[in-house]
């Protein structure tokens, strides 16, 4: 089956289902796009800044920072504001919520309720920490600091539960890249340079009890001889922890209890690697590299399924959504077809001028796509 036929049958039987509200499709480079835009709403507050956030979706709302540096809630089925809490928050992917609170963690965390936008409390964590993934879940939020350390605060009351500084006996210079949490422990990762000199690097990650802090394993990837030591927020698949090397252009996957090597998935050569926490549907993992391509790899085999053929600009996140996959380069979202790699078409449905580029990753839950722009904020639905 074509790309053009695939995307045909998908739309007509989105629209069939009566899901659709809006099946205006954006134009494609040679291809139709696939996606149905449910709506589209001016920015809260008006045009300002690129701010390059995330967007936080739960089961009413989406939640992000707008172009005004605002945080902003609006309702996830239609769009229609439901409060703004005025701010000045500098650019991270770093909009957090667990339970009734939303935080933004930057250098300060910022919780707010998430159904008034009132404030709740603050937490200072350092002037670098806006450069690490935190992570949530219903009873606690991890956050990075400046000074190599993780710190589990109460979201309802913002009280330190427990700090955990991140460091290794080799020496060099840490730097906490981003955390994720599986059940009862948190993952960090920590890119350590040799020095300020010399860009060697060793990629550590620390196993870490949620309930005390208390330090449980520690695993090391390289040993100050290349760069691969250069990675990314890991990924837990089962027994696995999948890590994206930023410079090497490579996946590797350890297993979390013992450190050994899993499997490795290497890119094509001569290029940077793979910058976004990878994502996991179905057992297939889904990663976009600086190489130009994205790549399904059977999680659990490390198996590559397929590698797009997409060979224009850096690609900085992948993301399943229904029976595609989208890739974020950084100005266009392109879509692929989920079951094998094909370039479908790409998102951008008027581009007039540089407000209209996309400013955050695409946020997916379940078949709902939310994406935003210095100018708009539009949701889709993914066939």
């Amino acid at each position: 089956m074509s790309a053009l036929s695939f995307a045909q049958i998908a739309l007509a039987a989105f629209v069939a289902s009566g899901c659709a509200r809006d099946s205006t499709l954006a134009p494609g480079r040679g291809a139709l796009n696939p996606l149905v835009r449910n709506w589209k709403i001016p920015m809260p507050g008006g045009m300002g800044f690129p701010i390059y956030t995330d967007l936080a979706t739960t089961a009413a709302r989406v939640v992000f920072v707008a172009s005004n540096r605002s945080l902003v809630s609006v309702k996830r089925q239609d769009g229609e504001l439901q409060w703004t809490a005025p701010g000045s928050f500098s650019s991270a992917n770093n909009v957090l919520v667990s339970g009734d609170v939303v935080a933004v963690a930057t250098d300060t965390v910022a919780a707010f309720d998430i159904t008034s936008g009132v404030p709740r409390w603050r937490y200072w964590a350092g002037s670098s920490a806006s450069n690490c993934t935190p992570s949530a879940t219903a009873t606690a939020m991890v956050v990075c600091t400046q000074d190599w350390k993780i710190v589990a605060l109460d979201p309802e009351s913002g009280t330190v539960k427990w700090i955990r500084e991140l460091r290794d006996s080799l020496g060099g210079i840490p730097t906490v890249v981003g955390t994720t949490i599986s059940g009862d422990t948190v993952y960090a990762a920590v890119k350590q340079r040799y020095s300020a000199t010399n860009g060697f690097t060793v990629g550590l990650f620390f196993a870490i009890s949620m309930t005390d802090g208390r330090l449980l394993r520690v695993f090391r990837d390289g040993n100050y001889t290349d760069f691969s030591g250069y990675v990314g927020t890991p990924t837990v698949v089962g027994p696995l922890l999948v890590i994206p090397h930023l410079l090497a252009n490579k996946l590797t996957a350890i297993n979390r209890f013992t450190g050994q090597v899993a499997w490795r998935v290497n890119g094509d050569e001569g290029w940077a690697g793979f910058e976004a926490v990878p994502t996991v549907v179905d057992g297939v993992l889904y990663a976009a590299s600086a190489d130009r391509r994205v790549y399904a790899v059977d999680a659990v085999s490390g198996a590559v399924r397929w590698k797009s053929d997409i060979l224009e600009g850096s690609q900085n996140i992948a993301v399943a959504c229904g029976s595609l996959v989208l890739t974020w380069s950084g100005v266009n979202l392109r879509i692929l077809d989920r079951s094998n790699g094909k370039y479908l078409g790409w998102v951008l449905d008027e581009i007039t001028d540089d407000t209209q580029r996309f400013s955050s990753n695409p946020a997916v839950d379940g078949s709902d796509l939310f994406v935003r722009s210095v100018r708009e904020v539009r949701k889709y639905a993914c066939p």
